[in-house]
């Protein structure tokens, strides 16, 4: 199904860590979901054998 959902900029904090991440606001009743940007601006990565999140080193990809 398709749906119109508003769009915008959030703050978010994790272990003192913040980050601007563009969201897009659901309805209501909707659980969350901390998606690939929010994960990259904020430097983590999941680590899924221990359940948790870790910090993780970003490279930039360029020419040579």
């Amino acid at each position: 199904s398709r749906r119109r959902l508003g769009i915008g900029d959030v703050r978010l904090s994790y272990k003192k860590q913040d980050a601007i991440c563009p969201v897009a606001f659901a309805p209501r009743g909707t659980h969350p979901l901390f998606g690939a940007l929010a994960l990259e601006n904020l430097m983590l990565e999941v680590d899924p054998l221990n359940r948790r999140l870790k910090r993780t080193k970003l490279y930039l990809a360029g020419a040579v």
